[in-house]
């Protein structure tokens, strides 16, 4: 965890170093690669942890990642420029696009690569050295467990040098009652094998298709924002971002404490019914501001308590194990890896393949 977590930091830091799009790519690589190992890891801790209270716990850890995602957008607010190519209208952006003009040129951008590049290192050091104290802070909690452990294993051994025989004897016992203990505590679905593959396949192919729903709505919402009939300007679509955020924050607060007072697939059932309205709003949003801000608001609380429920709805039913984590998060990411690149490549000429595929993965999320 705590390597994965560096390299997410160094990959942060070296973004806006990146001229050639193989070095970005790289980059990406390096911080999803980091990323997938991280939730994977936390996921399956918390859970182990907790058992059947691990759902506050993983809503806490999803609140704490909203404060994060929201002071993201503000910090990098200053700092954006736009550019201009997002203000002309379709039939010229179409028309661009069809000659293979570049949107750097000077004709069309008012500056220069170099300069916008240069003014988004100083963001990216930010939240990369932000990012840092992460593992820095697990290695202090893993030394400072792994120093107690070891002065009370070593107390114990001098205090009971001459009974060996007698704790010997005692951790046999102390491990034939943990296997009784276990063995008769088996979780429901363990038991049932067809009825357990059933489970994994169905909650792999729901996060599939909710986490690409997701996905692009927080990747893709701020461009979309910049060509939709408002075009709104970097800097007010950076704003709506950095709200969606803050929703994001306050939906998994609210989650803590409906995760102590019901159940998850209750959570996931009404949340999902807010992600519909919110779906439809935003159909019906592409020139209005107001009915913007409603829609995208809204989406960003239904979006924010599904995905730990989801996990944490798994962990009553099955031991959830290293194995079933990557089972799972593999398959959540597994439509990443084709939509962000169809959407990058049409969504300036195109605005509304954001709403399309959007809709159809949140359909066969339902």
């Amino acid at each position: 965890m705590i390597s994965s977590l560096v390299l997410m930091s160094i990959s942060i830091i070296t973004i806006p170093y990146s001229q050639y799009i193989p070095q970005l790519y790289t980059c990406f690589w390096l911080f999803g690669f980091g990323s997938g190992v991280y939730v994977n890891v936390k996921y399956v801790w918390l859970i182990d942890m907790w058992q059947e209270s691990s759902a506050p716990i993983l809503h806490l850890a999803g609140f704490m990642f909203g404060i994060g995602h929201t002071l993201g957008p503000l910090i990098e607010k200053p700092y954006l420029t736009g550019e201009q190519f997002a203000a002309l209208d379709a039939d010229n952006r179409v028309a661009l696009v069809a000659k293979n003009i570049s949107v750097h040129k000077s004709d069309i951008l008012s500056d220069d690569s170099y300069v916008r590049r240069h003014k988004l290192m100083i963001p990216y050091l930010i939240c990369g050295s932000i990012h840092i104290l992460g593992p820095i802070l697990l290695a202090i909690i893993f030394n400072s467990r792994r120093t107690s452990t070891l002065d009370s294993t070593k107390l114990k051994i001098v205090q009971n040098n001459d009974n060996t025989t007698n704790i010997h004897n005692n951790n046999n016992n102390t491990k034939n009652n943990n296997t009784t203990t276990t063995n008769g505590s088996k979780k429901l679905l363990e038991q049932m094998p067809q009825q357990k593959l059933t489970m994994i396949i169905l909650v792999c192919l729901l996060l599939a298709f909710f986490s690409a729903s997701e996905s692009i709505f927080f990747a893709f919402s701020a461009t979309y924002f910049q060509y939709i009939p408002l075009k709104l300007s970097a800097s007010s679509a950076a704003q709506l971002v950095s709200s969606m955020a803050l929703t994001f924050t306050i939906s998994r607060g609210v989650a803590i404490i409906l995760a102590m007072r019901t159940t998850p697939q209750k959570i996931i059932a009404v949340f999902l019914a807010i992600l519909l309205v919110s779906m439809v709003l935003l159909f019906f949003a592409t020139n209005s501001l107001t009915l913007l801000w409603l829609a995208i608001l809204l989406m960003s609380f239904g979006f924010s308590p599904i995905y730990a429920s989801i996990f944490s709805f798994m962990g009553r039913y099955l031991e959830f194990t290293n194995q079933l984590g990557t089972v799972l998060l593999l398959s959540a990411n597994s439509l990443n890896l084709v939509l962000p690149g169809l959407l990058g490549a049409y969504i300036e000429v195109m605005p509304n393949i954001f709403l399309v595929t959007l809709i159809s993965c949140a359909t066969f999320t339902y």
